[in-house]
């Protein structure tokens, strides 16, 4: 990803310049069907509250369908939604305190599975109820700034294609 300026370092606030926020719009590249988001950071705050990783559209209105990680504390809430209906919306416990994490986040129309720093972390069943109209991708910030991360950002991808648990576990590890 390329940004229009240099980051300004915020020193314990959240990212407030337009310029500074990642997001980017996906077409083709984004499998709809299947696919893995795998986020790494470095922790240094225990009540962060933000979202790390996620993939909207508007097929419903405000923003409705939606795959994504959020962090709250030390635990995360891995959420996907159709047509601003909930299809599947966990927690995940295993965040670090303080530290590097790492967490991998896998869909499919079979259902959702996660890992947090080595060890799954849970799965949900999705009943085939995937998300349609996802067309962008955000990096540590809401999409409309709020919760933006306060934190380390080391790594972010996208796999094309659901992970299974143990592939999960050792991308994590």
């Amino acid at each position: 990803m390329s940004f229009p300026t240099s980051y300004i370092k915020t020193e314990g606030a959240q990212v407030t310049r337009a310029a500074d926020r990642p997001i980017r719009t996906v077409g083709k590249e984004l499998n709809k069907n299947e696919g893995t988001l795998f986020f790494k950071f470095l922790s240094t705050n225990s009540n962060e509250n933000t979202y790390l990783l996620y993939i909207i559209g508007d097929a419903g209105g405000s923003y409705s369908d939606l795959l994504g990680i959020k962090r709250t504390g030390q635990n995360l809430r891995l959420e996907v939604r159709r047509n601003n209906t909930s299809v599947s919306d966990f927690t995940a416990a295993g965040v670090l305190v303080t530290g590097m994490n790492t967490i991998a986040f896998s869909y499919s129309k079979n259902g959702t599975s996660t890992a947090v720093n080595g060890v799954s972390a849970g799965s949900a069943s999705l009943s085939g109820l995937l998300p349609t109209a996802l067309d962008k991708l955000y990096v540590g910030v809401h999409k409309d700034g709020a919760l933006s991360i306060n934190e380390s950002v080391q790594e972010t991808h996208y796999i094309p294609r659901a992970l299974s648990t143990t592939e999960l576990e050792a991308l994590t590890a």
